[in-house]
This record gives structure tokens, C-alpha cells and sequence, in this order.
């Protein structure tokens, strides 16, 4: 072989395997380098086949027709293959296939003992293939495109061989051994890359998986935190509401204790009768105070607990609503509001508590801060059953939005007023 031409193989040789370490970026490395073996090499066509999808398609070509490479870019024998098969289990086409799948008889001629096929002159030996390779469908879609020599060379990785360098011309004679052995040594080469190259995927994904499943148990962590946190305040509301109620409930029994004895007064001439009346009715009036109080510390504690919980409970609608409504006034604005309820006594159903109890909330603030801006309003709650679903309608005589940002109510963060920070 002529000196030069052995020294600008090597060359290359040394350039493609120094480009082959850019795996990353597999597809771009490859066509560049199939670039510099047609220029080095002196044909007019050349491919790589590589393992995808159930099949071995072109991964890149460079002067083939799109036609050839429309016609020839599936070897699967059969076209119902499920692709989710190993490449092992696959039926292949052509000699395409017999190479890949390493089936060849190197004592034929047209075989190498490194499993490669070519020919210099395909128009005489597709004859002897027709009659040698009766165990695969020869196509001879290369020879009745006009090209004589045909090369297929193997690329192997350390396991198996995941596909084929091709190399095609019109003309014949293309294919020398030292060419043939040239291949096949890039054939190798590719095939370490192509390995590298599936590995790192592969552990790009892994990486994902595990960069994925990081995320999921630091949220896990900081819910269970939060969960912690919640189920401590939870015990303090419960704690301060036993805390209030319990002197109230001896406030109560004192008042109570108390309006019995004006009473039995008030059955003897004592001669304070005004003052014993007056007593009567200052009692009452305490008592009267005194349970509101009591059913306001029940309400909040039975509502500010069910917003740290998250267990589904048996929920009765409207009083539930007037609950939330009860605990929520002493915090609301001084505004004069009318709130209408039209719900019936016997709806109930399982859920949880305190995400409704906190929608309840957020509708009645909105209606306070953004709705209003007067001193009187009205808030209508209508809830209805319908097809074993329950409808909950919350309107109020607001100001309401305008039709310019009624698409942005549900963004997140969504305020009409930014400027005064609310």
C-alpha cells in the first residue's frame, strides 16, 4: 500500500478516536466523522446504522438519496414487531441484518473473519448470495440502485454488536484489504463510543431518578415538619381554648348561682325589690354574654383545629358555614354585612374540614377587602345537592372584577392591589 495513503489513515485514525471521546454529543461526532472516512476512503455513499427502538435505522448518512435511505431504513423482517423486544430476539432483513446479527460463514469469500461482507462487483455475486444465503430475505435494493461495491462492517461494543458501518459506489473495485481492515478497526472504535455513549444516558437518567427522588423525600421531610408544627398548634389552640372556657364555665355557674338567689328573693318582701330586679336582669344579660362567649371558643376551636388537620370527618354544611362566619367576625373590618345562608339542615357528607374551612375564609376576606367600599354589604352562600355532588355558590354585592382580568382570578399571586400591598 502506497506510504502516504497509509500515513493519512493513521491519522485519521488517531482524529476519529480522539473525536469519538465527545460521546455526549454522539449524532453531530458521528457525522463529522463519516464526512472524513468518505473523503479518506474516496466513495460515494456511507451510513451508520445504530440500535433504536426495536430496529436498526440510519443514525446518519451522507450521500445516499433520501429515497434509498426512505426504502432502506427498516431491516425488520417483519413489520408487526413489537419494538419492545430485545435487539437479540429480533428477525432482520437482508445482509444488513446477517452482519448485525454476526450470522455469516467467514469461509465464504465475501465474509471476513471479523464478520464484516462486501463486494467489488455486486451485479456477479448476487447470484452467488441468492443461492448461498437462503436463510434471510435478500432485498438486493443496493445492486438495483446501481451500486457494485457494497461494504458492510460491524460496529461492536464489548456485549453484542449494535450496528453497521455501510459503505456503497457505483463503481466497482472500491474495496481494498487493507480499506476492509481499516473499517473494521473503526467499526471497534464507534462501538466503544456508541457503549460510552448508552452508559452515560443511562446514568444521566439514574441521575434524574435519583436527583427526583431527593426532591420527593426533601418535600416528604419538610410536610412532615410542617405536619409536626401543625399538630403542636393545634394542641395550643386546643390547650388555650380549654384554658378560656374552663374559668367561663365558672363564671357561667357563678351567674348562674346568682340569678337563682335574686330570684328567691324576689319571692320574699325584702324591700329591695329594684334592687333585686335590677340584679335579675344584669345576671341574665352576663349569662346571656357569658354563652356566646362559649359558643364562640367552641366554634374557633373546632375550626382553627380542623385547618391542622387533614383526617376526612362527617361535616354538616350549614353549620359548618355558620361556624366559620362566627369565628371569623371579630377579626373582619367594622363593616356593616348581611349574610344569607339558604341551605338545608340535612346536608352532610365526609371530607376534610379544614381545606373548606380555608376557602370559606379567603372568599369572605376577598369580600371584605376587595368587594366592598361601603359600609353595608351582603353575602349570599347557597348550597344545593345535585346528582350525589354538593354545590356551594358564594356571591356578595361587591364592586365585582373587571371583564379585563376576569381570566387571571386563578394565577397564583394574582392581586388587584399590588400597590397597597394586599
Amino acid at each position: 500500500m502506497n506510504q502516504e495513503i497509509l500515513l493519512k489513515r493513521e491519522t485519521l485514525a488517531k482524529e476519529i478516536c480522539a473525536q469519538l471521546n465527545n460521546f455526549v454529543d454522539l449524532q453531530n461526532t458521528l457525522s463529522l466523522i463519516i464526512q472524513q472516512i468518505k473523503e479518506m476512503a474516496n466513495v460515494e455513499a456511507i451510513s451508520i446504522r445504530l440500535f433504536e427502538e426495536g430496529d436498526y435505522p440510519y443514525f446518519v448518512h451522507e450521500g445516499f438519496p433520501e429515497s434509498f435511505i426512505k426504502a432502506e431504513n427498516s431491516i425488520l423482517a417483519h413489520k408487526t414487531h413489537d419494538a419492545s423486544d430485545s435487539n437479540e430476539s429480533l428477525q432482520l432483513d437482508c445482509l444488513c441484518g446477517k452482519v448485525i446479527r454476526g450470522n455469516v460463514d467467514s469461509l465464504k469469500d465475501y465474509y471476513t473473519e471479523k464478520g464484516s461482507y462486501y463486494t467489488n462487483n455486486s451485479s456477479e455475486n448476487t447470484a452467488s448470495l441468492l443461492a448461498n444465503e437462503t436463510d434471510v430475505n435478500i432485498r438486493n435494493h443496493c445492486n438495483a440502485c446501481g451500486y457494485e461495491s457494497v461494504g458492510l462492517f460491524p460496529i461492536k461494543s464489548r456485549e453484542e454488536k449494535i450496528g453497521l458501518i455501510q459503505l456503497n459506489d457505483k463503481r466497482q473495485n472500491v474495496f481494498t484489504q487493507d480499506l476492509v481492515e481499516f473499517m473494521e478497526m473503526i467499526g471497534e472504535q464507534i462501538g466503544t463510543a456508541v457503549e460510552n455513549a448508552m452508559l452515560y444516558d443511562k446514568l444521566k437518567l439514574k441521575n434524574t431518578e435519583l436527583e427526583n427522588s431527593v426532591g420527593r423525600l426533601s418535600e416528604m421531610q419538610d410536610q412532615l415538619l410542617e405536619a409536626k408544627k401543625m399538630t403542636a398548634l393545634a394542641d395550643m389552640v386546643a390547650g388555650m381554648a380549654h384554658e378560656i372556657y374552663a374559668p367561663l364555665s365558672q363564671a357561667f355557674s357563678s351567674t348562674s348561682e346568682s340569678l337563682r338567689i335574686a330570684y328567691d328573693l324576689a319571692e320574699k318582701d325584702t324591700g329591695y325589690f329594684s334592687e333585686i330586679n335590677s340584679l335579675s336582669l344584669e345576671s341574665k344579660k352576663a349569662l346571656k354574654q357569658i354563652e356566646d362567649v362559649q359558643a364562640l371558643i367552641r366554634s374557633f376551636k373546632s375550626i382553627a383545629i380542623d385547618q391542622f388537620q387533614e383526617s376526612r370527618q362527617l361535616i354538616n354544611l350549614k353549620v359548618f358555614i355558620n361556624d366559620v362566619i362566627k369565628v371569623l367576625k371579630p377579626s373582619l373590618p367594622k363593616i356593616e354585612v348581611n349574610y344569607t345562608i339558604y341551605c338545608a339542615d340535612k346536608i352532610e357528607f365526609m371530607s376534610y374540614s379544614g381545606a373548606l374551612s380555608q376557602i370559606l375564609s379567603q372568599l369572605i376576606h376577598n369580600s371584605y377587602q376587595h368587594g366592598f367600599k361601603t359600609n353595608k354589604g351582603e353575602i349570599i352562600i347557597t348550597c344545593s345537592v345535585a346528582s350525589g355532588f354538593i354545590k356551594i355558590v358564594y356571591s356578595d354585592n361587591g364592586r365585582g372584577l373587571e371583564p379585563g382580568i376576569k381570566h387571571k382570578i386563578f394565577e397564583p399571586f394574582f392581586s388587584t392591589q399590588r400597590k397597597q400591598n394586599s
